[in-house]
């Protein structure tokens, strides 16, 4: 994945001197919003050194986790030239959960959620008047937040950890474009999250969004 994103921005930087600028994506500002499927992948190892944290003495098991969820998200962007743009990205990943049996008794539940802030590079390809491909890589400022909870005798009192910490994404997908300003997208993300137990997570999403480019 990461191979096709490189080389879609690529191409579509090379694009820039070869295309005319009629088949790009119009330039100005744009407003948009999206949503999708999510799925992570939980760190074992990070939630094994949290029962060790949160349980002095015991040790965590068989770990069950439940790995898919929604995204959301909402964004504002810029476009420099008919191949290039600037888009600021508010992002909402809700409740993935997990579920560890710990030695010498008892159950640990964990929920986690991220939501947060990404300042995005876009790079587009043409095909066509309406039809183009796109990549984007970018930063990301997000909280982490985890619920923790004691079950089937584990003395643990409900907690919450949360955590702030940059991050990254990167991504791909196809645009269509009507001449009326709006436009609807289909696209792959990959985010990189700190996961507030020591770890980090990788969460892949599949979207659909809608945008209006101001005329």
């Amino acid at each position: 994945m990461t191979r096709f994103v490189l080389a879609a921005c690529s191409a579509a930087l090379l694009g820039m001197s070869a295309a005319s600028p009629a088949l790009g994506a119009e330039r100005g500002w744009y407003i948009g919003g999206g949503a999708g499927y999510a799925k992570a992948a939980l760190d074992d190892d990070s939630i094994r050194a949290e029962v060790a944290r949160q349980s002095p003495g015991s040790t965590a098991g068989n770990i069950t986790k439940d790995e898919d969820s929604i995204l959301y998200k909402l964004f504002l962007g810029y476009s420099f030239t008919s191949f290039i743009a600037l888009e600021a990205n508010a992002f909402f990943l809700d409740d993935f959960a997990f579920t560890t049996t710990v030695s010498p008794t008892g159950q640990m539940d964990g929920r986690v959620d991220y939501w947060g802030f990404s300042m995005d590079l876009l790079a587009f390809l043409p095909l066509g008047d309406n039809w183009r491909l796109f990549g984007r890589v970018g930063a990301i400022a997000a909280e982490t937040r985890v619920r923790l909870a004691g079950q089937n005798g584990l003395g643990l009192a409900d907690t919450e950890l949360r955590e702030y910490e940059p991050g990254y994404k990167f991504g791909a997908g196809v645009a269509y474009e009507f001449d009326s300003g709006v436009a609807f997208r289909g696209e792959w993300e990959q985010y990189r999250l700190d996961d507030a137990m020591g770890g980090d997570t990788r969460v892949d999403t599949f979207s659909a969004s809608f945008l209006y480019r101001f005329k």
